[in-house]
């Protein structure tokens, strides 16, 4: 059992945030077409949150980054936003833990820190949104306490046929 009460969860410096946010836009642009966006609207979704969440290359007032380490190691990383019209509420952007150590608790370990580190600063309650093919996430997510708020659906339709013209 991986002893998790030593791991260190601290807000990131900026190089180690620079440095993530160039895989989180991936990640997430991979994460829009997997949940069936197209490569262009998926594009646009990355380039739009990129504007409405930063100033420039600066996370906007809000937001908090933190990495999760066990010594050395990254073993996890969150991206919470203190809502700006409701500062007891936050909504969490990210939780990713490196594909390696996925099974081992770290997602669980830092949620609860997330957690910890919200109620200190007075939110009573945490948002966020998981892709519907995340199942170990969802699982993860209902497990802690979270619930269902909406459900986003999409079909693939057969290609169109061609209508029958009238005489």
């Amino acid at each position: 059992m991986t002893n998790h009460s030593s791991a260190e969860f601290s807000e990131m410096g900026t190089e180690d945030l620079h440095e993530w946010l160039e895989s989180l836009w991936g990640e997430y642009e991979e994460s829009l077409r997997r949940s069936g966006e197209s490569e262009a609207a998926a594009r646009t979704n990355v380039a739009r949150n990129r504007r409405e969440l930063f100033d420039g290359d600066e996370p906007k007032a809000g937001h908090h980054f933190f990495v999760l380490r066990s010594g050395t190691e990254v073993v996890g990383r969150v991206w919470i936003a203190v809502q700006s019209e409701s500062p007891t509420e936050a909504y969490i952007f990210d939780v990713i833990v490196p594909e390696e150590r996925r099974g081992e608790g770290w997602g669980r370990e830092a949620m609860l820190r997330a957690e910890t580190w919200a109620r200190g600063k007075g939110i009573s309650r945490l948002g966020l949104n998981v892709f519907g093919y995340n199942t170990v996430a969802r699982r993860l997510y209902e497990s802690l306490g979270y619930r269902e708020t909406a459900i986003r659906m999409l079909k693939d339709l057969d290609p169109p046929v061609e209508k029958e013209t009238i005489h």
